[in-house]
């Protein structure tokens, strides 16, 4: 009796040592997701940035270079697809090395660019390229991050999308406030960058399983009958025969690859082509509400380089609570459609920017055009992510999540080459005087959250 007991006392503490293992891991993933938004969201900062190629000793670039330069790394970014396709070769870990190798060459680029007097006076190009550098190499961490977080909390995913997509919309104006001198900017990037990377690395070798590998991989899984098949006759079984000898549960398999085909149902290589395209055409349709919604809110909501925030506290402040609120709503909620939050925030955010359109002057208004954007930013990161999750599977996040961040970029030059050209009064082509500027461009943002409006109306079905 004694024995047993003891066993039964020995069996519950190993229990909840792994209980206590397993929190410290995922707590340790979240950190590491958190730091990896930080560095990810100094891409985003169009301010910063302005102020420092126009004000760093020797550098004067014009807006458009400041747009070109920030369009870069952001594109850098959006172009996750290599990690996708790397995955399939590359434990999680060497993704890290990747991204840390990468994002630190480019961080020492552009800060040893700052401080070259005047050799980069006419180098915008440079400049955009070795932020690409730096943001496409902070893919390989934040896409990877993406994956494993919400695969380690499911069914909690709106925690992980907080956890990582949450310090994306706060980082660049915290910086703003926090970074005193501008040319120390990028030095604090390369150390978040750094320290995130390394810290992962750490927590991936540390723990060398099959769960640190992102499921976003294409190899196909092995099983039983793959096993039977060498040692039994075919009459033995069915060839239908195909239970799973991996230690996962069912709902971690988003689609299982179907069993080879035999001979007498192979397709023509023809047939099975136009199968592919038309599955292929079928995703990016089914994808094309969230990435719009995303993309348009998105863009319109992301001030210039030339703007500068009227409220950079309050926009903080509420764009964290945003941000949060909407995992909760997430993680409480599963039945309740993903949509409806996104479409309150769109008409709050359309509704201020109706008042400014109406009175421009109005006392107030540019706080209240940054309080909004921020809360619009709070939920798109947080949300769409999480819609993409549920709807195609972890295996295609970072296709579907890739594709967005460049329609994402392809709105935002859009936006930018029309406002520095038309709605800019220092412009040749200028169509406005004075006031009138921010006028049009508010009444064009205005547009475009209309058009992300209509297209989230589509999401009450998610």
């Amino acid at each position: 009796m004694d024995a047993a007991a003891a066993a039964a006392s020995a069996a519950a503490e190993q229990a909840r040592r792994r209980e206590l293992r397993e929190r410290v891991r995922i707590g340790g993933s979240l950190f590491v997701g958190a730091l990896i938004g930080m560095a990810v969201g100094s891409l985003f900062d169009r301010a910063s940035l302005q102020i420092i190629l126009t004000g760093a000793d020797g550098l004067s670039y014009s807006p458009f270079e400041v747009e070109v330069v920030y369009a870069c790394g952001v594109l850098g970014l959006a172009l996750g697809y290599p990690v996708a396709i790397l995955s399939a070769k590359f434990s999680a870990m060497w993704l890290c090395v990747f991204g840390s190798v990468g994002s630190t060459m480019g961080f020492l680029l552009l800060w040893s660019a700052t401080m070259n007097h005047g050799w980069y006076k006419d180098k915008a190009v440079l400049f955009a390229l070795y932020n690409f550098i730096a943001g496409h190499s902070l893919a390989y961490l934040y896409h990877t991050s993406l994956v494993i977080n919400m695969k380690n909390l499911k069914p909690k995913i709106g925690l992980a999308s907080v956890a990582l997509n949450g310090p994306v919309v706060i980082s660049a104006v915290t910086l703003w406030l926090i970074v005193q001198h501008m040319r120390l900017l990028f030095l604090v990037q390369l150390g978040l960058s750094v320290v995130a990377s390394f810290a992962g690395i750490a927590m991936l070798r540390a723990k060398k399983s099959t769960s640190t590998r992102p499921t976003f991989n294409t190899a196909r899984r092995r099983t039983a009958a793959d096993v039977r098949a060498l040692t039994t006759p075919a009459y033995e079984y069915a060839p239908s025969d195909t239970e799973s000898l991996d230690d996962v549960s069912a709902d971690e398999v988003d689609e299982p690859p179907p069993p080879p085909p035999t001979a007498c149902d192979r397709e023509p290589l023809a047939t099975m082509e136009r199968r592919r395209a038309l599955e292929l055409w079928a995703l990016s349709w089914r994808m094309q509400r969230p990435m719009w919604a995303f993309a348009l809110a998105a863009a319109a909501a992301s001030p210039m380089s030339t703007e500068q925030y009227a409220a950079p506290e309050l926009r903080v402040a509420l764009a964290a609570l945003a941000a949060i609120l909407t995992a909760l709503y997430v993680d409480a909620f599963d039945a309740m459609p993903r949509g409806n939050v996104l479409l309150f925030v769109l008409c709050a955010r359309c509704i201020v920017l109706a008042v400014a359109v109406g009175d421009r002057g109005l006392r107030g208004i540019d706080g209240a055009l940054d309080v909004s954007s921020g809360m619009v930013l709070g939920v798109l990161w947080v949300l769409i992510p999480v819609i993409m999750r549920e709807k195609f599977g972890s295996r295609r996040l970072v296709y579907v999540w890739s594709t967005t961040l460049l329609v994402y970029v392809v709105v935002c030059a859009v936006q930018t080459a029309l406002s520095l050209w038309l709605f800019n009064r220092h412009s040749a082509g200028a169509v406005c005087l004075g006031i009138q500027c921010p006028l049009l461009i508010s009444m064009f943002r205005l547009a475009l959250t209309l058009c992300s409006m209509i297209w989230s109306c589509g999401l009450a079905s998610y």
